[in-house]
């Protein structure tokens, strides 16, 4: 087998026409392996297989009106994408499941009479320094002075705009 030009020394030529990527485990993890090949099925003829050390070779056929080198390029950029993709789905899996968490426990519905009757509402709990969450009677004490205010009387000696006929 000879190396394919202009590709790493990984690619390599095989005698019926097709090329053999060996993706190191330790670099390319299988979830990332199998994305990547999967992405190409139909554009290539795919075999997966594993050496002696645990790494991937994957063995590409183009089909008709394919060219090796395209899809040899496009593994390439799929293997590229699918570790990416993989590396930010470990670092954000704890993120994930907490939202998921979120979204699970939403769904189970309103809570009962018993667990708002067992729910403590004494706690303050908010800090609203710009008044934003009260009332507007609560901020201006409109309730209070209108209880004790009387009502306005009507003027009865003033004239009207108009007379009536």
């Amino acid at each position: 087998m000879t190396a394919l030009r202009g590709f790493p020394n990984s690619y390599s030529l095989r005698d019926d026409g097709g090329v053999d990527v060996l993706c190191h485990a330790r670099i390319y993890p299988a979830e990332a392996v199998f994305s990547a090949t999967y992405a190409l099925l139909d554009r290539s003829y795919v075999r997966l297989d594993r050496d002696e050390d645990g790494n991937h070779i994957v063995e590409l056929h183009p089909r008709e009106g394919e060219t090796l080198r395209e899809v040899v390029g496009s593994l390439t950029n799929e293997l590229l994408s699918a570790v990416c993709r993989t590396h930010l789905h470990q670092r954000k899996e704890v993120l994930l499941e907490s939202v998921t968490l979120a979204a699970m426990s939403g769904a189970v519905g309103r809570p009962s009479l018993d667990d708002l009757e067992d729910f403590d509402f004494s706690d303050g709990g908010l800090d609203d320094p710009l008044l934003i969450a009260t009332s507007w009677e609560e901020k201006y004490e409109r309730s209070k002075a209108l209880a004790t205010e009387p009502e306005p009387e009507s003027d009865a000696g003033s004239e009207p705009d108009e007379e009536s006929p």
